[in-house]
């Protein structure tokens, strides 16, 4: 596993102590991503960093870098990996109730299709209901990351962020779920809600629709000002942001991601989408 992983999974268990309303939830966030990282470190792909002339072209056309093909996933490994994720959802989300991960797994061909239809509409996920199928659903979701986050680390290196200025991911083309504003300048950067991929982009521009009407655009800071809630009452996306020029100490995103999920609640409860 690497150092960094490592890192995120200590800085979950620790964050414990300082959030006990959200130790459940922790707990469940931590056990899937040390299952992450871990099949994360064993995987072996070549996503095709060799041709900078594509790469480049598919930036300045707005193109993505991935195809699901590209992924090179191996469906029995697949299968594995989502059955021990589906085993960590039932423990720890009673709202699955009796649900039997034996009982309800399809076969891997199957499962490879929900990846791909996954991949395709960008991770997001269209049915979290109790269904079995749901629990599935959401289990190839997370099952993915891997795979999408060990590209990106090869990829992103030969990048020429500065030919792309889009709301989605140039990796994976999936949307943002968090940014960062930077320590020296302020400027943003959207973080790829399932690669975890950072590129910058506009600070005036809603990433979802496009809009730069600031009449349309707004945001709610934290009493310390550390976090903003930027809100777009065009499109009604929200979208959670750290201001590193208020923070003194390592900020992790993925950590910061499961520590805000009352500012997610906050947003929903206002009809703003994720």
């Amino acid at each position: 596993m690497q150092e960094k992983d490592e890192q995120v999974l200590q800085a979950l268990s620790r964050s414990k102590e300082e959030h006990e309303d959200l130790a459940g939830f922790l707990d469940f966030y931590r056990a899937v991503a040390a299952i992450q990282f871990e099949h994360k470190a064993r995987i072996s792909i070549d996503p095709g960093v060799h041709d900078v002339i594509a790469m480049r072209h598919r930036l300045e056309n707005g193109l993505p870098q991935l195809t699901f093909d590209q992924l090179m996933i191996e469906p029995a490994g697949f299968a594995d990996l989502v059955r021990r994720i589906v085993d960590v959802i039932v423990c720890h989300r009673v709202e699955w109730g009796e649900l039997s991960a034996a009982e309800e797994e399809p076969p891997a061909e199957e499962l490879m299709k929900l990846a791909r239809e996954s991949f395709d509409r960008g991770g997001q996920v269209t049915q979290a209901g109790c269904s079995s199928s749901g629990l599935i659903t959401l289990a190839v979701e997370f099952a993915l990351v891997p795979y999408l986050q060990r590209a990106a680390e090869l990829l992103m290196p030969r990048l020429d962020e500065s030919l792309w200025q889009r709301g989605h991911c140039p990796v994976c083309g999936a949307a943002p779920d968090f940014s960062v504003l930077d320590e020296e300048s302020g400027a943003r950067h959207l973080v790829c809600s399932r690669c975890t991929t950072q590129w910058r982009y506009v600070r005036l521009r809603c990433p979802f629709c496009g809009t730069s009407d600031h009449t349309k655009l707004r945001y709610f800071p934290s009493d310390d000002e550390v976090y903003r809630l930027y809100v777009c009452e065009l499109c009604k996306h929200y979208l959670k942001t750290i201001d590193l020029r208020k923070v003194r100490r390592r900020v992790l995103v993925p950590v910061e991601r499961a520590v805000t999920l009352a500012m997610d609640v906050a947003a929903q409860e206002k009809g703003y989408l994720p």
